[in-house]
């Protein structure tokens, strides 16, 4: 049995899986690229942005550059 064979019998999504598969990893590589929008921002700017990060699986330690917090350096 191959891969599409296998994705083809699973019930009601199987055709459909393989383009699933693809939004996520075009989400995933756009949203390393997107900035954060700022506290001003368009809500639908906003909307668009989480929804890319929710599609991409873009969470926990897969944040952004610009979510990540910023290192602190202390001079001592």
């Amino acid at each position: 049995m191959d891969l599409m064979t296998a994705f083809m019998a699973v019930p009601g999504v199987g055709p459909y899986l393989p383009y699933i598969t693809l939004a996520m990893a075009l989400c995933a590589t756009v949203a390393t690229v997107l900035p954060a929008p700022g506290p001003d921002a368009n809500p639908l700017w906003v909307a668009a942005y989480r929804l890319v990060n929710m599609v991409g699986a873009n969470f926990g330690r897969a944040k952004n550059a610009a979510d990540a917090p910023k290192p602190t350096t202390t001079n001592q």
